[in-house]
């Protein structure tokens, strides 16, 4: 389909042009609404809602998804709201990466990076901030060359590189800096 298509039902969306096929699906932006980018979004059996945007979009029969250009996710359960926005985006069930000024609201938390490579495993998801990464949890702002996040382990590890040491600043007002930094907010013990 081609020149404003408009997608309704169980999946909504607009974009410029959209494949179907037994495989994949793709959506592409164009011109409509001023806008350059396409949109998808549904709602969930538990009542999450997501919303997609990019300038192109595949999703592909073995669950995963790419979106090229000003990519962006937004997952909402009540008023919990989850989001990520950079330039591209590969992801599956299980993990996935985003590059290109990633910004991002995870559990809580708000973070910027360069990219972002996330994992989904039985104890937590693992979120792996590379290349000047920022955290902002309510507890502590943590900066480093790497920052992992796993909220499933109430854990935070900053890493330094040649030119920026590790640093956390603590609500409470306490800092510390080095070559590598974890901090455990449930506890509040620092190595």
């Amino acid at each position: 389909a081609n020149e404003n298509v408009l997608l309704q039902g169980a999946v909504e969306g607009y974009g410029q042009y959209v494949l179907i096929e037994p495989e994949r699906f793709v959506i592409q932006g164009g011109a409509l609404r001023g806008e350059t980018l396409c949109s998808v979004s549904t709602v969930f059996e538990d009542k999450t809602q997501l919303v997609v945007e990019g300038k192109k979009m595949e999703l592909t029969a073995d669950n995963s998804i790419a979106i090229n250009g000003d990519a962006y996710v937004k997952r909402q359960l009540g008023d919990v709201i989850e989001w990520l926005r950079c330039d591209d985006i590969l992801a599956s069930k299980t993990n996935g990466s985003a590059k290109g000024q990633v910004r991002a609201i995870i559990d809580g938390c708000s973070a910027s990076a360069s990219a972002l490579n996330w994992q989904r495993k039985p104890e937590s998801d693992v979120f792996r901030f590379a290349g000047d990464s920022l955290l902002s949890h309510p507890q502590a702002e943590v900066s480093g060359s790497v920052i992992e996040f796993s909220p499933g382990l109430s854990t935070i590890v900053a890493l330094s590189d040649e030119e920026n040491s590790a640093s956390i600043k603590r609500a409470s007002g306490q800092s510390a800096t080095g070559a590598w930094i974890k901090y455990n907010y449930l506890n509040h013990s620092l190595d």
